[in-house]
């Protein structure tokens, strides 16, 4: 399926591609195709091979990983467009370190990992470009191993509620953007340390009904669970 205009014009908006010319993207999309994943479909699973670079267009994707018998699975990222995921295993060629998962129907580009890898070689733009998305991979990797050492349960619940409050301009009510086993994951528990963590933030006004967040006091709430630019920023 070929990539429609605007979807171009969202790919080449994308930060890790902003030095690099119309041009020069229009050949690594062309060198793709476009397919639409109904929801819960596995575009691959952890130790894969890295067949393609995957550019989220439109929809969500969570990235997951388990233990070796499988008896453990965990969220480990969740994916909205438009952006690309895993992008060090289609640099390298080095097997998944985690699975991905459709959240929600989906729309992605997907460059085969072998093309991707010939005209980083050839095009110096390109390369400074997967250069620069690779660092900022790195540094959100970072971020959230510190959000897991250095905060509690509690606090990552309520630090993320905080941030999706202001991220939707400081509402009073607002929704979760998915299921609390996903959110559970994403935050680094279990989702019956999620649903204890839900009951402690009563005392702070907050309640969760199904999907819906209520911040009785924004203020108080705020002064709680203070955002860190360090922690919580993109």
């Amino acid at each position: 399926m070929p990539i429609a205009d605007h979807e171009f014009e969202a790919i080449v908006a994308l930060s890790m591609f902003e030095n690099v010319g119309p041009d020069r993207l229009k050949r690594l999309t062309d060198a793709g195709f476009l397919q639409t994943f109904p929801r819960h479909t596995v575009l691959f699973g952890q130790g894969d091979n890295p067949d393609f670079l995957h550019v989220l267009i439109e929809g969500s994707v969570a990235l997951f990983a388990h233990t070796g018998d499988d008896n453990r699975t965990s969220t480990m990222e969740v994916v909205e467009p438009v952006d690309t995921f895993i992008l060090a295993a289609a640099v390298t060629g080095m097997p998944y370190l985690m699975g991905a998962r459709v959240l929600a129907r989906s729309r992605i580009l997907m460059v085969p990992s072998d093309v991707l890898r010939q005209i980083i070689h050839e095009d110096n733009d390109l390369a400074v470009a997967m250069m620069l998305a690779l660092a900022r991979q790195f540094r959100v990797m970072v971020r959230q191993v510190k959000n897991l050492k250095l905060r509690t349960s509690v606090q990552r619940t309520g630090s993320y509620l905080l941030l999706l409050s202001e991220t939707e301009g400081v509402k009073k009510r607002f929704q979760l953007p998915y299921d609390k086993r996903t959110l559970a994951g994403r935050l680094g528990m279990t989702p019956e340390n999620l649903s204890r963590a839900f009951g402690t933030l009563k005392q702070y006004g907050v309640t969760i009904s199904g999907q819906t967040v209520s911040i009785e006091d924004p203020d108080l709430f705020r002064d709680a669970f203070a955002l860190d630019r360090l922690l919580d920023s993109e």
